[in-house]
């Protein structure tokens, strides 16, 4: 509820130009958490059709926080260098390569 005599940029949380780009963004946060939660899920369901020791599928959840470590300094370089609207077709492109490496691993089996 707006304050009588202030500003009314300064009395909402957030603007009204910028609720799209909000919900937008706290979407993606949503759907990055439930794919992260269901890490766990997958690897122990891995384990089971796969046939991995403990050790191997603890292997597993380490390389997938190592990832972010790793390709987080790159990922920011290439950022910086090409901006956002260029960046996001970039990291798209990497997502469907890393996509289709562990699919061709996986009919391998």
């Amino acid at each position: 509820m707006p304050v009588t005599g202030s500003n009314p940029h300064t009395s909402r949380v957030i603007p009204r130009e910028y609720v799209s780009a909000f919900i937008l963004v706290t979407s993606l946060f949503f759907m990055w958490a439930v794919a992260h939660n269901m890490n766990d899920i997958l690897i122990r369901q891995f384990q089971k059709a796969l046939d991995l020791s403990r050790g191997q599928a603890s292997f597993i959840q380490v390389s997938f926080y190592l990832a972010y470590a790793v390709a987080a300094i790159p990922a920011g370089y290439a950022m910086k260098k090409a901006g956002l609207q260029a960046g996001n077709p970039h990291g798209a492109v990497a997502l469907r390569a890393g996509r289709g490496a562990v699919l061709s691993r996986s009919g391998s089996r």
